[in-house]
């Protein structure tokens, strides 16, 4: 179903479906930034470690409804204890501050970097190694003597931190940066120490940043492609086969969007476009034959 109001769009969101409701999300991308937008928003990724699904659908809209409100939030489930891992809410969020790292630099970087003073002080299991994905972002004027000072302290994940300060290439980390792998307490059971040693000769022959790796916000597609890619990749190959025989697979599998127009362009007798689902779904269905996708009632 295609939303036509912010309402219809947030109970598309709000209620955990089996995939992801692309349609709401574009079009509450597409809308203008509102206090309605911004509220709910920030009232959703404020309580990610409590839900499932509807945080992460958010955190996608919130691509293009960018603000500082959202800043602590995302910052703070990076920083919170948790017993699980949801590996594509934590891509996403840090998608979501890299762009706020463009658009508020100063305020994220400050930010961030309080709260991995008080993080990495801790001994708590959070995600808080994603908040270094931020580094390439920072302004290395203004932080240099902040990872000087960090990379002087023991904590758990003080490698992930020093590789990446170094793909930074900051010339007077240098000497800091070799003190502290001398000093080191790794096991090397745990720690790939050969791969920091290659590091730093690179960092000191000057391959870095020039040659660090891309960041996440450089890397990822559209979040369409991206995210539709991710389902097709969850799908067995017999499955993934038959969906090729249709031209649209997602409206297949997205029960929501057997409610937009379909793709045939036919129109009823007063010329308004079909739905999908009352065109061309039912012979799309009896060519997949797929009763995962195809059993369940559609969503009027």
């Amino acid at each position: 179903m295609k939303p036509q109001s912010l309402k219809d769009a947030f109970q598309m969101l709000d209620v955990p479906t089996e995939y992801i409701p692309y349609s709401a999300i574009r079009y509450l991308q597409e809308q203008p930034t509102t206090k309605e937008i911004e509220y709910k928003l920030l009232s959703t990724l404020k309580h990610i470690n409590n839900s499932s699904g509807t945080p992460l659908y958010y955190a996608i809209v919130a691509e293009n409804h960018l603000s500082k409100a959202l800043i602590d939030p995302l910052i703070a489930f990076f920083t919170t204890e948790v017993n699980f891992t949801w590996e594509l809410m934590e891509e996403q969020a840090i998608y979501v501050l890299q762009m706020l790292s463009i658009k508020y630099p100063d305020i994220v970087m400050q930010k961030v970097t309080a709260a991995l003073d008080v993080i990495l002080n801790k001994d708590i299991d959070a995600y808080y190694l994603y908040l270094f994905d931020l580094f390439p972002f920072f302004d290395k004027k203004k932080c240099t003597s902040w990872f000087i000072k960090t990379m002087q302290k023991q904590f758990e994940l003080s490698d992930v931190f020093l590789r990446d300060v170094m793909y930074l290439g900051i010339p007077e980390t240098i000497p800091h940066i070799r003190k502290a792998l001398d000093n080191n307490r790794w096991d090397p059971d745990d720690v790939n120490i050969e791969e920091l040693e290659d590091n730093f000769t690179k960092l000191v022959q000057g391959e870095f940043p020039k040659n660090a790796p891309l960041t996440y916000l450089e890397k990822r597609k559209d979040w369409e492609l991206h995210y539709m890619e991710i389902e097709e990749n969850a799908l067995s190959e017999e499955e993934i086969e038959a969906l090729s025989r249709v031209p649209f697979p997602y409206m297949i599998m997205d029960k929501n969007a057997r409610n937009e127009e379909c793709y045939c362009g036919k129109k009823d007798k007063n010329s308004k476009p079909l739905k999908y689902k009352d065109c061309c779904f039912k012979r799309d269905a009896a060519i997949v034959n797929l009763p995962r996708f195809t059993k369940e009632k559609t969503i009027n």
